[in-house]
């Protein structure tokens, strides 16, 4: 079994009985849907290291996974457990793989500043020491070597480094910050989730007062977070036209794979669904 980038506690929320082991996949721009195992699923071998593994167990999913229970239970959230969930939110985000690969496509604009200017500084040492300048040469040619075979390492670690809550604190506290209000559904309703189910409008961030934040909790119970202070925080029955929302939302952005507790169409459409008219909510 290699490292599950969604956490397996969470994923038993949406399966295909109460915290049970089994659970629909759907595979984003194709037919692929299939029942299988939890611990099958948002994995992938060797994903991070020994201690990142142990960081994310001890620090971020323990404490979060009470919290999880309560909102389960339908229990009012103190500061602290909004701080503690919203710590486990945004390291889920970071530690998806649909966050790697965006990271992967800002490598342009992340390395070639740094690259850039070791190659100045290189430049500038061979016009002080011109005596010096076949070595300067040299290590720039390994310098763009480097680039060239290294880069992804270098991107991996980088991904890596980023990972730890502490490393966004102020967006911690945003989150911590918001309205939240939890919606829950109906028998004939549910909510799915993916590898990727934290949302939020990437062009907008969290921050604006138009922002929003939606996280499926359990097939039962979604979040969602709002800067709005005319309503009031707590647990309230979800309107069918809001629940479809956060359900398209979870799609728009799943990396590769939807989860649902069932086998129905209209997941399977959400799938296959190029791209998404989303809303905000009201």
């Amino acid at each position: 079994m290699g490292n599950h980038y969604v956490p397996q506690y969470y994923l038993r929320g949406f399966s295909v009985a109460p915290m049970s082991d089994l659970i629909w996949v759907y595979r984003r721009g194709t037919e692929d849907v299939f029942k299988t195992a939890i611990h099958n699923i948002a994995q992938e071998n060797n994903f991070y290291p020994d201690d990142m593994e142990k960081y994310l167990a001890d620090e971020i999913e323990g404490p979060a996974n009470a919290v999880l229970q309560k909102i389960q239970a339908l229990k009012a959230l103190t500061l602290e457990d909004k701080e503690v969930l919203s710590k486990y939110m945004m390291v889920l985000w970071k530690r998806v793989p649909e966050h790697k690969n965006w990271l992967k496509n800002k490598a342009p604009e992340i390395m070639n500043p740094v690259f850039e200017r070791i190659d100045n500084e290189l430049v500038e040492l061979g016009k002080k020491y011109p005596e010096k300048m076949d070595l300067v040469e040299r290590r720039r040619k390994e310098l763009q070597e480097l680039r060239t075979t290294k880069e992804s390492d270098i991107l991996h670690d980088i991904w890596l480094a980023n990972m730890p809550a502490d490393k966004t604190p102020q967006t911690l506290g945003v989150l911590s910050q918001m309205t939240w209000r939890f919606y829950t559904t109906r028998e004939d309703e549910y909510f799915i989730t993916s590898d990727n189910p934290l949302f939020f409008f990437r062009w907008m961030g969290i921050g604006k007062e138009q922002s929003e934040v939606t996280f499926p909790i359990t097939q039962n119970i979604a979040l969602w977070a709002t800067w709005r202070i005319d309503i009031i925080e707590g647990y309230f029955p979800t309107l069918p036209q809001v629940a479809k929302e956060i359900n398209r939302r979870t799609a728009s952005i799943a990396h590769n794979y939807l989860y649902s507790p069932r086998s129905e169409t209209w997941v399977g459409t959400l799938a296959n669904k190029k791209t998404h008219r989303l809303n905000r909510i009201v």
